[in-house]
C-alpha cells in the first residue's frame, strides 16, 4: 500500500471507524472493500425458545437443564462446558441453516448478515427472532481485495482504479445486497436509501429494526490478527469443537441403526410387492415395473432434491425416519428387482396343493413359501445392505448433525475448515472400511445368482 497510497486519497478517513480498524488487519497488503459488525447474535425459533438467554450464565443454563450454580471466568474453560450440551458443531453455514431451519436445533450463534440472508433465499424460516446478551461487543468482520505479485503494470493500474472506484459511495451502496453482509458499506455516508432497489426491499422485509441501535450503541472489536485468530483456531478444534469418542461412537450407532431398518422395512416391502408381480397379471403391470425400476436407473441426486425437500416440508429430514425413507426409495425397488425372478423359480402348484391340504394364505407364506424364499431374502437383504452402507447422496442431502452415517460423516470431518481430531476421522474410516469388508466377504459366501437359482429348481423338483 504505501507504492500506491497516492492512488487512494484519504483512505483511511473515509472508512468508518471500525472499518478503518479492519484495515490495519490487512498490514498495507490490500484494500477494505466492504464491513459488517457482524455477531454475536442468537438466532432462535420462538416456538421453542420463549426466553431466549441475555446472558453467558443464561446461555449455559438454556442449554444445560439444570442451573449452573457459578459464573465461568475463562473463555475456554465456559466454552468446553457449553459444548458438553452440543451434539455436534456443523462445519459449514449451509448445515448451520439447515438444522435450524428442519428443527434439528433450536437456536445457533449468528450473525447480521447470517440471520437475514438465509431468511431472505427461504432457507430458514422468515419468523425466526434474534437475541443478545447483555454488554455485548460486536467481533468486525470484513471484505480484502489483495493483488498477486508479478502481474504488468498496466494491469496493476487497471485494477488499482477499478478498487478505487469500489470504494466510491454509488458502488459501495451495492454491498448491502440481500442482507448478507449487513450493512456492508465500508466508507462513510452510505445509506440504505442509495442501495439498489431490490436490497432496499430485502433489508425492509428481513432485516431487523433493532440492529441500527444495537450496531451504534454496543462496543466494536477488531478480529484477531492473523496468527492469534490461527492459534485460537486451533484451540477450538483441539479443545472444543473436535468430535469426541461419544459422538463418534454415536455416528457409527446410527450408521448401523440405519442399516438394521433400512434392510428390515426394504425386504418386508419388497418380498410382497415382488410376489404380486411374479403371480399376478394386471393392467399396467409393465408400467409399474418400469416405475419401480426408475430409482435404480437414475443417479441418486436427480431425485434426491426433490425428495429431500419434501422430507424438510413434513419436519422429518434430520431424523431417523427421514434418513431411513430417504434410503427406502431405492432399496425396496433394488429387493424387488432380486426377488421378482427368484420367486417366479417356484412352482406355483406347492402353493395350490397346500391350499388344497387347508392350509390358510398366512400358512402357505409361512410354512411353504417361507422357507424357499430364504436364500432370495438373504440374498436381497445383502445386496440392499450393500447398497446402503455406500449411498452417499440421499444421505447427505437428508441427514442432520446427529442423523449422519458413516460416509457422510467421514465426508464433513474430512473436508471441514481447520485443524480437526485425526483420531476420529480413522476410527471412523476403519469402521467402515471393515464394514465393507464383511459385507463383501458375506456376499462372496452366500449371494451367487446362479447357484440359488439352480437351488430353487432342486428344491422345487425334488
Amino acid at each position: 500500500m504505501p507504492d500506491y497510497a497516492s492512488r487512494f486519497n484519504n483512505l483511511t478517513s473515509n472508512y468508518l471507524e471500525p472499518a478503518a480498524k479492519m484495515q490495519e488487519l490487512a498490514q498495507n497488503q490490500g484494500i477494505e472493500i466492504t464491513y459488517y459488525p457482524s455477531g454475536p447474535l442468537l438466532e432462535y425459533h420462538p416456538a421453542k425458545v420463549t426466553d431466549p438467554p441475555t446472558s453467558t450464565d443464561e446461555l449455559l443454563a438454556w442449554a444445560d437443564p439444570k442451573d449452573p450454580a457459578n459464573g465461568w471466568t475463562k473463555t475456554w474453560a465456559y466454552l468446553k462446558e457449553l459444548g458438553r450440551y452440543v451434539p455436534t458443531y456443523p462445519t459449514k453455514t449451509s448445515e448451520t441453516m439447515k438444522n435450524l431451519a428442519n428443527g434439528t436445533v433450536d437456536m445457533i450463534a449468528t450473525t447480521t448478515g447470517w440471520d437475514i440472508n438465509p431468511r431472505a433465499l427461504g432457507q430458514v424460516p422468515a419468523d425466526m427472532k434474534i437475541s443478545t446478551l447483555k454488554g455485548f461487543h460486536w467481533v468486525t468482520d470484513a471484505h480484502y481485495a489483495i493483488v498477486p505479485k508479478g502481474i504488468t503494470a498496466d494491469k496493476l493500474s487497471a485494477i488499482l482504479n477499478l478498487l478505487r472506484w469500489m470504494l466510491t459511495p454509488e458502488q459501495q451502496a451495492k454491498a448491502y445486497d440481500k442482507g448478507y453482509f449487513y450493512p456492508g458499506p465500508a466508507v462513510k455516508g452510505v445509506t440504505l436509501s442509495m442501495a439498489p432497489a431490490a436490497s432496499q426491499q430485502v433489508v425492509q422485509q428481513f432485516g431487523r429494526p433493532e440492529y441500527d441501535q444495537l450496531i451504534a450503541a454496543n462496543p466494536k472489536e477488531s478480529s484477531l490478527p492473523a496468527a492469534q485468530q490461527v492459534a485460537a483456531f486451533d484451540m477450538w478444534d483441539r479443545g472444543v469443537g473436535s468430535p469426541g469418542a461419544w459422538l463418534v461412537w454415536g455416528v457409527v450407532a446410527f450408521f448401523f441403526l440405519n442399516l438394521a431398518a433400512v434392510v428390515g422395512v426394504a425386504v418386508l416391502l419388497g418380498t410382497p410387492a415382488a410376489y404380486a408381480l411374479a403371480r399376478r397379471d394386471f393392467p399396467g403391470k409393465r408400467l409399474v415395473t418400469v416405475l419401480f425400476l426408475l430409482p435404480i436407473l437414475l443417479p441418486p441426486i436427480a431425485y434426491g432434491i426433490p425428495l429431500a425437500t419434501v422430507l424438510y416440508k413434513y419436519h422429518l429430514a434430520g431424523t431417523l425416519a427421514g434418513v431411513v425413507l430417504a434410503n427406502l426409495v431405492p432399496s425396496v425397488p433394488f429387493v424387488i428387482l432380486v426377488m421378482t425372478p427368484f420367486i417366479e423359480q417356484i412352482d406355483p402348484r406347492i402353493e395350490s396343493a397346500a391350499r388344497m391340504s387347508g392350509a390358510a394364505t398366512h400358512s402357505v407364506f409361512l410354512r411353504v413359501l417361507g422357507p424357499l424364499l430364504v436364500p432370495g431374502v438373504l440374498a436381497a437383504a445383502i445386496l440392499v445392505l450393500v447398497r446402503t452402507v455406500g449411498m452417499f447422496e440421499l444421505t447427505f442431502l437428508t441427514a442432520g448433525s446427529d442423523s449422519q452415517t458413516l460416509i457422510v460423516a467421514l465426508f464433513y470431518s474430512v473436508n471441514a475448515a481447520g485443524i480437526r481430531a485425526q483420531q476420529s476421522t480413522d476410527v471412523m474410516a476403519v469402521v467402515y472400511t471393515l464394514t465393507m469388508l464383511v459385507l463383501l466377504v458375506i456376499a462372496l459366501r452366500f449371494v451367487n445368482p446362479t447357484q440359488l437359482v439352480s437351488q430353487i429348481k432342486e428344491e422345487t423338483t425334488g
